[in-house]
């Protein structure tokens, strides 16, 4: 931290901005997160995501949390980058205070969690020096992600037990530099409050609302869920494996649902992705009598129905 420590703990510049940016609920819980990234230290074992459509202020809290811890003591990192370059990355977050993610394309694409389970864990990681040796560190960097949508995650993946996740709920539709209005002093007022926040949560062990890890996973699994599970949830039955819906009808009318609708074939993976039977398949077509047939075929989604009601569609 590159602050010195205030006389005081007022900070009505930064009380404000905080206010416009999270509920009422949720923001002393904004402000344990500005303490507990000063402690070099991992002594509650979480995760957070800042979550919210684009234009939030995420992204302004995280650069206010990185002026105030200093630009040496964070770093940055992306799933991406954990995936495929995991030798050499974790060198970047040895003896560093806060460690900011930054947006995946691919929603899940969460392949590696139990490397930022060990590092969000208090557990040993390996680091490695590129041409260099090799050497054991325990991390301390605090990890935050700024999000639009949130990973997803298998219900059993012990990375659930480590999120929490912040609703940014407020839209700004101009662009300001409100973080070169705060003075100096605020943030050495920052520097006093989030000291005694720190030693509050260090007694405590846990941030204002926690619930229990299994209440925590569920909820996560919950509100994580993507637009076609909502979709699904919403409009169809899938109790009974054996039921069949046309791909093309399903298409149709999620798309009305969705405006923002991806691709055929995307829907197509990510039903595929959800344990979903996506395939091309042949049936009778039988007359009026019943007396003559004719083949038909086309995409069908196996293991769901059709709702009765869907005024909505």
């Amino acid at each position: 931290m590159k602050w010195k420590i205030g006389e005081s703990e007022e900070t009505p510049r930064i009380d404000k901005l905080i206010k416009s940016w999270v509920s009422e609920e949720d923001v002393e819980k904004l402000y344990e997160l500005i303490a507990f990234s000063i402690i070099p230290d991992y002594f509650i074992h979480s995760f957070f995501f800042l979550y919210s459509k684009p234009g939030s202020g995420k992204s302004t809290f995280v650069n206010l949390l990185i002026d105030f811890l200093g630009k040496n003591n964070c770093s940055s990192t992306s799933i991406d980058r954990i995936n495929n370059n995991v030798r050499f990355e974790t060198l970047n977050w040895n003896k560093k205070l806060l460690i900011t993610m930054s947006e995946v394309s691919n929603i899940n694409d969460l392949k590696n969690s139990g490397l930022i389970n060990q590092a969000t864990g208090q557990d040993t990681i390996r680091a490695e020096i590129k041409g260099g040796d090799t050497f054991d560190f325990v991390n301390y960097g605090k990890f935050i992600y700024p999000t639009n949508k949130l990973l997803k995650v298998s219900s059993d993946d012990g990375f659930g037990r480590r999120v929490r996740v912040i609703k940014f709920t407020n839209r700004f539709e101009k662009e300001k530099d409100v973080l070169n209005s705060i003075p100096e002093y605020e943030f050495e007022n920052l520097a006093k409050k989030s000291l005694r926040i720190a030693k509050e949560l260090w007694v405590k062990r846990q941030f204002t609302g926690d619930v229990s890890i299994s209440e925590r996973m569920k909820d996560y699994q919950e509100i994580s869920k993507t637009d076609i599970e909502v979709f699904i949830d919403k409009f169809c039955n899938y109790e009974d494996v054996d039921n069949k819906i046309s791909f093309n009808e399903f298409y149709l009318k999620y798309s009305k649902y969705n405006k923002d609708c991806e691709s055929k074939n995307m829907i197509g993976r990510q039903l595929r992705k959800l344990g979903y039977i996506v395939k091309i398949e042949n049936w009778k077509v039988w007359n009026d009598s019943g007396t003559e047939f004719q083949w038909e075929s086309g995409m069908k989604i196996s293991g769901i129905s059709w709702k009765e009601k869907q005024n909505s569609l």
